[in-house]
């Protein structure tokens, strides 16, 4: 899962199961898995037994993540793109902030990464460029710039690869 797959701005739907109210959220998707190629369809009928809603982007971290573990299952899909990440309830995770003056992350949605890869840059404040290395090994499920905050703040959850599926989108996004 590499550079190939994005192509826009990332948008996230969540399981319908996670959210109190999903009426109040934008499209929904039906995910059908009948094992190794799952399907990601634009729309949710009444027959949908995996239904899934489009959040704001933002809102999704305290959605998703537990404590190490995905609590809400997620699917990351690109403008553009007919190809999309579905990430199940579950499965563990491991949650990177990365703060400083200014931070940089060279590392998005999709993209493997191996414990000891670069991920991110911070510039301090006196000037100073750090590098910021991974230590997991996986493909990065999330990622949100945090700039209003300070200091500025890179959240980056990454899941081991066996766990992250590549999916198909059919129909409109």
């Amino acid at each position: 899962m590499e550079r190939e797959l994005r192509k826009g701005f990332p948008y996230i739907a969540v399981s319908s199961r996670c959210v109190e109210d999903p009426d109040r959220y934008g499209k929904r998707y039906c995910v059908e898995d009948p094992g190794e190629n799952p399907v990601v369809t634009a729309g949710c009928s009444s027959n949908c037994s995996d239904c899934y809603v489009e959040v704001p982007y933002e809102e999704a971290e305290q959605l998703i993540m537990g404590s190490g573990v995905i609590k809400c299952g997620f699917i990351i899909m690109w403008e553009g793109s007919d190809q999309c990440l579905l990430v199940r309830e579950g499965v563990a995770a491991h949650n990177i902030e990365i703060e400083g003056y200014r931070v940089y992350g060279i590392v998005s949605e999709g993209e493997s990464v191996t414990k000891g890869d670069r991920i991110a840059y911070i510039v301090t404040g006196k000037g100073e460029v750090r590098t910021v290395r991974s230590s997991f090994a996986g493909v990065v499920a999330y990622a949100a710039q945090k700039p209003e905050s300070k200091p500025e703040k890179l959240l980056l959850i990454i899941i081991g690869g066996e766990n992250v599926r590549r999916a198909r989108i059919l129909g409109t996004r």
